[in-house]
């Protein structure tokens, strides 16, 4: 059980957690379903060879990949929950981070377009996908021939019934992916009589 008070206009208000709230660090288990430079991230020194590796990769940005990391742990944590509660909790601690990524990722991140998806990802759990689906697009716009984002693009109409805006835009990632197997499958899929 968790307490947290805070004072209002002199006023102390006491919340009770009745949820467990996982801590920000992954767990030994968590690290293993996430990219290998969060682990590095989160366990090795800036100057060990490992850090400097990724740095390079990433560039400035990765000094604040943390938050990514986190972000992308939250979204797995909602996945293994069935309470309400704590899955709006880890969605919005999810969102916070996606946000801080926002404010300081370099414009040339090359990670924008799996960054776009996640953050799409975390907007429909919280069953915001008009958000979710702009999210998506931007995804498009920095790579086109980015398979997933179509794919969720796809998912977002389907769920709200346009079976004929996700075959174009199906059609639309096949352009640019041609070799896409995934693309193609869902594009079965989607034409397929119901």
């Amino acid at each position: 059980m968790n307490v947290f008070a805070t004072t209002i206009g002199g006023f102390v208000f006491t919340y009770l957690f009745l949820v467990q709230v996982p801590g920000v660090r992954p767990t030994e288990s968590e690290f293993k379903a996430l990219p290998e430079y969060c682990r590095v991230i989160f366990e090795k020194k800036r100057s060990s060879p490992e850090w400097r590796r990724w740095g390079s990769i990433f560039g400035k940005t990765f000094e604040a990949m943390h938050h990514y990391c986190i972000a992308l742990n939250e979204l797995n944590r909602v996945m293994k929950t069935s309470d309400e509660i704590q899955r709006k909790f880890l969605v919005g601690r999810a969102i916070g981070n996606f946000n801080y990524m926002l404010a300081h990722g370099a414009s040339d991140w090359v990670l924008w377009p799996e960054f776009y998806v996640k953050l799409g990802n975390a907007r429909m759990l919280q069953g915001r996908g008009g958000e979710a689906a702009a999210e998506y697009v931007k995804a498009i716009k920095i790579k086109p021939g980015y398979t997933p984002s179509y794919i969720y693009l796809s998912d977002y109409y389907l769920e709200i019934g346009s079976s004929e805006e996700a075959r174009r835009v199906l059609e639309e990632g096949i352009k640019h992916a041609p070799n896409s197997k995934l693309l193609r499958q869902k594009l079965e899929e989607v034409e397929r009589p119901r």
